[in-house]
Order: C-alpha cells, then structure tokens, then sequence
C-alpha cells in the first residue's frame, strides 16, 4: 500500500482487521489525529466487534504492508481459537471511549 492511501475511512462499514506488517499508518477521527502506528499494531476491529459503522480513518504515511482477515475469520479466530471474543469487546468499548475523552480535552491517545 503506498504512502497516502486510505486504508479505512471514517463512516464506511467494517469488513476487515487489519494488522501492520511494516511501514506506519496514522489513525484520525474527524480530521484530528489520534495515534501513529507502526509494525505489529493491528487496528479495525472496533467496527467489527461493537457491529458499527468505522469510527476513524486510517491512512498509510509510509508504503505498508498489511494483513487482513475478513469479518467472519476475525470472529471465527476469535472465538473459535482464542476465546477471547468477550475481552476483546470490552477493549474495544474502552479504547473507543477513550478517544472520545482525550478528543474532547484536546490531547492524542496512546493507542
């Protein structure tokens, strides 16, 4: 994926998560920045999980290289190997109301 292209965008419907093999993405929510991720984060599962609409937009800053696993084989590994599906969901619903906090005072999550 090269530098610049859109990975996720904000509002669309979630089919994917997605985990960063290499390069960096930046995470936004209605054009301000949340977070920087590099190799190994994994991000998109927050519209799968909680079955919403995609909450931000996720955008190469540098050439990536990503892995994806559709909705229904996320889920599947989830529940079917992991069975971890519950705590992720929680994760999830605070990493989600996090953001919205840190938005709201005006200061960049961790992530």
């Amino acid at each position: 994926m090269p530098a610049g292209a859109i990975i996720i965008r904000q509002g669309d419907p979630g089919d994917r998560f997605y985990i960063l093999r290499a390069g960096a993405v930046a995470v936004t929510r209605d054009g301000t920045a949340l977070a920087t991720l590099g190799p190994g984060d994994g991000f998109g599962e927050i519209a799968l999980l909680l079955d919403v609409l995609r909450t931000t937009t996720v955008r190469a800053t540098a050439p990536a290289q990503l892995l994806a696993l559709d909705s229904a084989h996320f889920r599947d590994l989830l529940l079917g190997y992991l069975g971890r599906a519950g705590a992720l969901e929680r994760l999830s619903h605070l990493r989600l109301e996090s953001h919205k906090r840190l938005e709201q005072l005006g200061q960049e999550p961790d992530n």
